[in-house]
């Protein structure tokens, strides 16, 4: 017995041995798994300390974005609101314009409006004038009528001494063109007429008393006369209405180169 008990008592201290092993086996398995909980831990902390900064540091971004959002913001509404201003200035210069054109316009239509009634004004002085020439036409178409029954009633001219046969001639074409053109003519001859009174009035002292005007035809003496003819078979009844006063004035100068006093 007492070699059982020692045998039992070596047993419990194998098995107290063995149990104290197991047991520091686990104290160190849970020291281990403490200080890899620790360890754990350590990174955990870490790793969320980094996550912190970068969550800081993407809300610093976030911020600088917004940030620069409003400032472009910003920017866009500044620019907007220059061109808004200019906008309005290009509308207010497009008024001023268009103000201006109408008022040019408006200018031009007063303009033409004055011309158009200065036009009516000078047409109604024009016809006011006519008006009187034709009542002082009218007044020397009856003077002329009773200065030609005068001159009817008055005898012809003598002769005038020395250039008889030339002055009779002269008369005697410018009695001829006198009938010709006061009878069985038109009004529209009448200057004519009137040139021819004065003509018949005056021929028989222009022969006598030269003038500036015979003094300067006497140089186309030999232009005025055709060739193979004589200056006084050009009648003037022969010629036209319209050469009448230049026939007259060429006779007249060769009449008093070639025989007057001048």
């Amino acid at each position: 017995r007492e070699e059982e008990r020692e045998e039992e008592r070596v047993e419990e201290r194998e098995r107290k041995r063995e149990r104290g092993r197991d047991r520091g086996r686990e104290r160190g398995r849970e020291r281990e798994e403490e200080r890899e909980r620790e360890r754990g831990g350590e990174r955990g902390g870490k790793e969320k300390e980094i996550e912190r900064e970068r969550d800081r540091e993407r809300e610093r971004e976030r911020e600088k974005r917004e940030e620069e959002r409003g400032r472009e913001s910003g920017r866009e509404r500044e620019e907007e609101r220059k061109r808004e201003e200019e906008r309005g200035r290009d509308r207010k210069r497009e008024r001023e314009r268009k103000r201006e054109r109408e008022e040019e316009r408006e200018r031009k239509r007063e303009r033409k409006r004055k011309e158009e009634r200065e036009r009516k004004r000078e047409g109604e002085r024009g016809r006011e004038r006519e008006r009187e020439r034709r009542k002082k036409s009218k007044g020397k178409k009856e003077d002329q009528k009773e200065r030609k029954k005068e001159r009817k009633a008055c005898p012809p001219s003598p002769p005038k001494a020395g250039n008889s046969s030339i002055v009779a001639l002269l008369q005697k074409a410018s009695a001829q063109m006198c009938r010709e053109s006061c009878f069985g003519r038109t009004r529209r001859h009448l200057p004519v007429q009137h040139k021819l009174f004065r003509w018949n009035k005056i021929i028989g002292t222009l022969i006598d008393r030269p003038s500036p005007l015979l003094l300067l035809y006497r140089r186309r003496i030999t232009e005025t006369t055709p060739r193979g003819q004589n200056w006084w078979e050009l009648h003037p009844w022969k010629l036209s209405r319209r050469d009448w006063t230049a026939t007259c004035l060429k006779w007249c100068s060769k009449v008093s180169c070639l025989g007057g006093r001048g």
